[in-house]
């Protein structure tokens, strides 16, 4: 096989991939919507699971990344996607942390959080920075930018999905049966 044959048999495949996956959940959201649960229905992890094959092949597909630097990329991709998952966690637990009544006085324990959020923030950018940096080794430069283009175009998708498929759940009742919830935008 030549190397066009092979970059277009690998695009294929991935765009087969994204299909049957998208496919997937479609019916499984379809099945579990007519129970009236709709995704609730479906375990977080495997949501999480499902989302990350989704966005596997969609950047596969994007990048048309070929086998070799699928091979190189995908470790790389994978370590910076623990390591700002784990960052990100850390972030909202600084920012959930204190005295719980949702306002902060104007103590040491706040000043604290605040040292501590940003902390968290600075080294999430230094991980980003690292990543880039890795990134930058493994992949050609125009598909370093293709990349950063490429996630944020999932995630929107994935976003507007997600409300597409809200918009069918059931609403929530108001607390006071007295006074009318206000209207939702």
């Amino acid at each position: 096989m030549n190397y066009n044959t092979m970059r277009t048999a690998t695009k294929y495949f991935a765009f087969f991939l994204t299909v049957c996956l998208m496919l997937t959940l479609k019916v499984e959201a379809q099945r579990t919507g007519e129970a009236g649960h709709g995704m609730r229905e479906v375990g977080k992890e495997e949501r999480q699971e499902r989302i990350k094959a989704l966005k596997v092949a969609y950047i596969t597909r994007e990048l048309s990344l070929t086998e070799r630097e699928a091979q190189v990329f995908w470790p790389v991709y994978n370590r910076h996607s623990d390591v700002r998952e784990q960052k990100q966690k850390a972030i909202m637990q600084s920012r959930a942390g204190g005295s719980g009544n949702g306002v902060q006085s104007y103590s040491g324990e706040s000043v604290k959080m605040l040292d501590e959020y940003f902390r968290l923030r600075q080294e999430e950018l230094e991980a980003e920075r690292q990543y880039y940096q890795a990134i930058r080794e493994v992949l050609p430069e125009p598909k370093v930018a293709l990349l950063l283009q490429a996630e944020h175009r999932f995630h929107r998708e994935v976003l507007a999905s997600l409300k597409a498929g809200s918009q069918n759940a059931p609403q929530a009742r108001p607390i006071n049966p007295g006074r009318p919830m206000p209207p939702r935008n």
